[in-house]
């Protein structure tokens, strides 16, 4: 039995010299190594970009906190449940008479498009 848990070898690299004589090679070697450096010049850039991120939101968070603190005494001063099922049966029955004006002006538009449809089609003889 042979073993298979040795790693494959990696294939041999070419020399300079073997370089020179395949210009095809050395040309795609060299746009390599300058793709490999424009994506390490982009990498370094984004792991700024998110350093900066992590210093901004790392200052915001505890002023959220306050604030959010500030919103929950302000609603608790000033909301009892009485108030929000009023306000919620409100807004229930606003929505039901917005709905229902919405239907009848549908209503009314469809009503005097087919109207006109039928009077064109009534005096327009073919």
């Amino acid at each position: 039995m042979t073993d298979t848990s040795a790693a494959p070898e990696a294939a041999p690299r070419s020399t300079p010299a073997q370089l020179e004589s395949n210009p095809w090679q050395a040309h795609a070697v060299s746009k390599l190594e300058s793709r490999l450096d424009v994506l390490d010049c982009k990498l370094d850039n984004l792991i700024k970009s998110l350093d900066a991120l992590k210093e901004s939101q790392g200052k915001a968070l505890p002023d959220l906190r306050d604030r959010a603190v500030r919103l929950e005494v302000k609603v608790d001063a000033t909301c009892s449940t009485a108030d929000l099922e009023a306000a919620k049966s409100n807004i229930r029955a606003e929505t039901q008479r917005l709905i229902t004006e919405q239907t009848w002006k549908y209503l009314g538009v469809v009503a005097g498009m087919a109207t006109l449809a039928f009077l064109a089609a009534r005096f327009i003889k073919v």
